[in-house]
């Protein structure tokens, strides 16, 4: 089966909710405000696509490329992210809570961890990052992003409260 191709395609504000693109290319495409909730979207190129705003959450993107991507205040809410590469991704105020990031499956004989690659602690400190996503253990316990997760829950705190 030949690979869907969307590379620089301009998806600005698209409705692909619940959509199943596994192995797709979205190359330098532009999906600014699109909505892709819930879809299965594994192993999907998505480096250097502009996303700004794009709602991803709930989506399945296992082992997608975010390279150098433009995720700015992306909804990520509920996504599975594990061996996804975010190197070089503009992740500022991108929400975060409950993203799978990390993730060990183990039975009798084996254990497996899977968790983001390329990702740095100055990308996740710039999202909106709870208790509640599942980070690295190496970033979990970073004092950068404890201190991020303590501001953005003060922050839904006072949101709830108003």
């Amino acid at each position: 089966m030949e690979m869907l191709r969307f590379d620089r395609a301009l998806l600005d504000n698209a409705f692909l909710d619940r959509a199943s693109l596994e192995g797709a290319s979205f190359c330098e495409a532009r999906l600014h405000h699109a909505s892709i909730r819930g879809a299965l979207l594994c192993s999907i190129d998505f480096t250097r696509a502009g996303m700004t705003g794009v709602r991803l959450n709930g989506s399945r993107l296992w082992n997608s490329d975010f390279s150098s991507a433009m995720l700015v205040m992306a909804d990520l809410a509920g996504a599975d992210l594990t061996d996804a590469e975010f190197g070089g991704a503009n992740m500022d105020r991108a929400l975060l809570e409950c993203a799978v990031l990390f993730d060990v499956f183990e039975d009798r004989d084996a254990r497996f961890v899977y968790q983001v690659d390329g990702l740095q602690v100055s990308q996740i400190a710039e999202a909106l990052v709870y208790e509640t996503t599942r980070l690295p253990p190496e970033f979990a316990g970073d004092p950068r992003i404890k201190a991020r997760i303590v501001e953005c829950e003060a922050e839904r705190a006072e949101r709830v409260r108003s």
